[in-house]
């Protein structure tokens, strides 16, 4: 029958193992906090916690007040230090006393949202615990961007440095459950994979970063205006941190691994190539041509891949010459120099013999009458004598034992036997009849034995029997768009899909009877703006297209940038089109002239 005599706050120090009094001698006092939640503000300095008496004490009472750092989000750091004291309330003390405990909140000076802290009542002696035993403080984020000073951070954190600033002048909108435009800039990782547009940012190019550009570049007048606005001080430790990679807290660089596979698009009016991320859909690299000279000295048109994605190519039609890189770093391991009157436009690999193909480019009209061979490895170019002028499409067909080439002046296809590449021969030649057709671009099917080649002037594309190497045979011709460009086909050999450059469509076409080909689907969206490249994955599941978005003077055509930036007018895009539906999925901005395209998918 204990409990009536003793009450719920004897058993409760019982339970507790704690007081030193005798409880048989009467009922104890009891200590409690005088609340159960408070909120206070991070660097709000001396906060004053107060613990209640109830009961009279004969004798000194006392009761450790603990910070239970297991419970609450922060720690003894954010309160100078303070993990426990001793409070005493003196003997003689009458009901309804309070003593205090004083903690210190301090500035950690990081964006880091709401805190909580729990502190907990233990070890009294001379009284009893009641309710609330527990107090539960509630931090509030007091992170001050105003008070730093970015000039002075010469090597930026994320953790320490950048995070704390996003949070604090984008976190509102850019964070939470719902972030705007699906953009969160609070952890390191949701903010590299972007927003549902496409990257907010570009590692090593703050230049060309969306997130430096909104803060930078946007009209006073537009609706973002305000929400973007920082101080200069903290666009330029922003710029700082890209550029040196946007390396997390680890030293991680975004999309690092090139196995996860990429994409590769020339922008040939900005002198670089655009370097995009098949996985995750982003721009994750832009290299330039600066050290070969400006946009218009270099002219970067088409790429090319390795087979085991080790290294990628480019021609440069100014500069005469095609680059190799290595696709871990995107550092230049070789370069070709084809001589003063030769401008590389498409490029061809043979996986077979480690050799190069490049071709004349569009606005190579000397008339010239050869092709090259590079050799990869070392990079060093053979001119190769072609009978017919400008020699621009070309291709590797037969498993690399042959050379697909032809005309865009002369009505001429051509395939050369490759098995002495010191003497390489011509094995066919026919002549196409009719009016010109300036041949633009070959695809080959999977299995080497049938060409498609793009007709630009005819509106055509051409389907070659390429088996017999030494005896080409056009098949059949399908009408596809105005301008057909650079044909792809699919991994498994059904279809093949042609941009159409004046039309803004990507025709469709069933293959897998190459003798009655037909177009099975027209792909049209208002972004396409004059189609050029194309690539698609080896699991068939993306197609690429690259739009360089120039205006003819009827006014046809006209990509419209996101953002009014005023310098991007003519900034070139890629569609991301979902095969299974033919829709696009996706649109990345990249440069100006988005033109060659070529995809490695391991």
């Amino acid at each position: 029958m204990l409990r009536p005599i003793f009450g719920t706050a004897v058993l409760l120090a019982l339970l507790a193992g704690c007081s030193s009094t005798d409880p048989l001698d009467g009922i104890l006092p009891t200590v409690a906090f005088d609340q159960a939640e408070r909120a206070v503000e991070e660097g709000a300095g001396d906060i004053a916690v107060t613990l209640r008496l109830e009961g009279t004490a004969a004798e000194a009472v006392s009761v450790e007040v603990a910070l239970d750092e297991a419970a609450g989000t922060a720690d003894a750091a954010d309160f100078g230090g303070f993990r426990t004291a001793t409070v005493t309330f003196p003997a003689g003390t009458e009901d309804d006393a309070t003593e205090t405990v004083t903690l210190t909140a301090v500035s950690d000076s990081l964006a880091e949202g709401d805190e909580t802290a729990v502190l907990v009542l233990r070890d009294p002696v001379g009284a009893a615990l009641r309710e609330p035993l527990r107090l539960t403080l509630t931090l509030g984020d007091a992170f001050d961007p105003d008070e730093v000073d970015y000039n002075a951070i010469e090597n930026p954190q994320f953790a320490e440095d950048v995070r704390p600033l996003l949070a604090a002048r984008c976190g509102d909108c850019h964070g939470g459950a719902d972030p705007a435009a699906g953009l969160d800039v609070t952890s390191w990782a949701s903010l590299i994979a972007g927003s549902d547009f496409g990257e907010a940012l570009i590692a090593y190019d703050s230049g060309n970063s969306l997130m430096i550009e909104l803060m930078t570049k946007l009209p006073a007048d537009h609706p973002a205006y305000e929400a973007h606005q920082l101080r200069q001080e903290e666009v330029e430790f922003l710029r700082r941190w890209i550029d040196q990679g946007a390396k997390n807290a680890d030293g991680e660089v975004p999309y690092a691994s090139v196995g996860q596979g990429r994409v590769y698009v020339a922008n040939q009016m900005a002198g670089q190539v655009s370097v995009l991320d098949v996985e995750n859909l982003v721009v994750a690299r832009n290299v330039s041509f600066a050290a070969y000279g400006g946009p218009m000295e270099t002219n970067p048109h088409d790429v090319d891949v390795e087979p085991d994605g080790s290294a990628w190519y480019v021609s440069l039609i100014n500069a005469h010459r095609v680059l190799k890189y290595d696709a871990a770093t995107n550092e230049v391991i070789g370069e070709a120099e084809l001589g003063e009157t030769f401008k590389p436009g498409m490029l061809a690999l043979d996986p077979k013999n480690g050799t190069l193909f490049a071709g004349r480019s569009f606005s190579d009209l000397s008339g010239g009458e050869s092709i090259f061979a590079i050799e990869r490895a070392g990079m060093t170019p053979t001119e190769v004598p072609v009978p017919y002028s400008r020699p621009h499409p070309i291709a590797v067909s037969n498993g690399g034992a042959y050379l697909l080439s032809g005309s865009l002046a002369d009505n001429v296809v051509a395939s050369y036997d490759l098995s002495d590449l010191a003497d390489i021969e011509l094995a066919d030649l026919v002549t196409v009849e009719g009016p010109q057709k300036s041949f633009v671009h070959y695809a080959v099917s999977p299995d080497g034995t049938v060409a498609a080649l793009t007709s630009q002037l005819s509106q055509e594309l051409y389907f070659i029997d390429v088996s017999d190497p030494e005896n080409l045979e056009i098949i059949s011709v399908v009408q596809v768009g105005d301008q057909p460009w650079h044909p792809t086909y699919s991994p498994d050999g059904s279809r093949v899909y042609v941009p159409n450059r004046l039309s803004n469509t990507v025709s469709v076409v069933s293959a897998s009877d190459p003798a009655n080909p037909r177009v099975v689907a027209t792909i049209s969206d208002p972004r396409f703006a004059m189609p050029h490249g194309s690539g698609i994955t080896a699991d068939g599941r993306y197609l690429f297209v690259s739009s360089r978005n120039q205006t003819f003077e009827d006014g046809t055509v006209r990509y419209t940038p996101r953002y009014p930036f005023g310098d991007n007018e003519m900034v070139g895009n890629v569609a991301v089109i979902d095969t299974r539906t033919n829709t696009v999925v996706k649109v990345l901005e990249v440069e100006e002239f988005a033109s060659g395209v070529a995809v490695y998918q391991p």
